[in-house]
C-alpha cells in the first residue's frame, strides 16, 4: 500500500503490519498536537479572566522568547477546525481511558473546541480576544472559589 502512495505528495511511514498501529501513531500524535494547542487556549484565557496575561507573556518571553507568539497563534488558527477537533478528542480520551490512563483532560480539550465551534466558517482568523471570550463563555457561572 505504501508503494501506492509513495509517490505522490503524500509522505508514507510504515510502522509494521500490526492492525491499529498506525491508528494508534495517529491518535497520539493528534493527542500531542491538538491537546496541546488546546492547553496553552486555556491558559491564554484564564490569564486573561484574572488579568495576568500580560505577566504570563513576559514569563513565557523569559523562559522561551516565541512561546507566547506561538500559542496566540495556535489558537487563533485551531478555531477554523475545532468543530471538528472535539470529536477527535473525545476518541482520543477514549482511546486514553481503553489502555488505563486518565480521560479528563482530552474531554475538556473537546469542550474547549465546541465552544471554538462557532468559528467554523468565519471569512478571517479571529482576533486573540475573541477567541479568548469564546473560550471562558462559562467564566460568570463557574468562578474559581479556591
Amino acid at each position: 500500500m505504501a508503494a501506492c502512495f509513495g509517490s505522490g505528495p503524500l509522505a508514507v511511514r510504515v510502522l509494521d503490519a500490526t492492525i491499529g498501529k498506525a491508528s494508534a501513531l495517529k491518535i497520539c500524535y493528534a493527542a500531542y498536537s491538538k491537546g496541546t494547542t488546546a492547553l496553552l487556549a486555556a491558559i491564554l484565557a484564564a490569564a486573561e479572566h484574572y488579568q495576568v496575561a500580560q505577566a504570563l507573556r513576559e514569563q513565557w518571553d523569559h523562559d522561551d522568547p516565541v512561546l507566547a507568539t506561538q500559542a496566540e497563534r495556535r489558537a487563533r488558527q485551531a478555531t477554523a477546525k475545532a468543530w471538528r477537533f472535539a470529536g477527535e478528542m473525545e476518541e482520543i480520551a477514549a482511546t486514553f481511558a481503553a489502555a488505563g490512563l486518565p480521560d479528563g483532560f482530552h474531554l475538556a480539550a473537546a469542550e474547549l473546541y465546541t465552544r471554538l465551534a462557532h468559528f467554523k466558517d468565519a471569512a478571517t482568523i479571529p482576533e486573540l480576544a475573541d477567541v479568548l471570550a469564546a473560550l471562558g463563555q462559562d467564566a460568570a457561572t463557574k468562578p474559581y472559589s479556591r
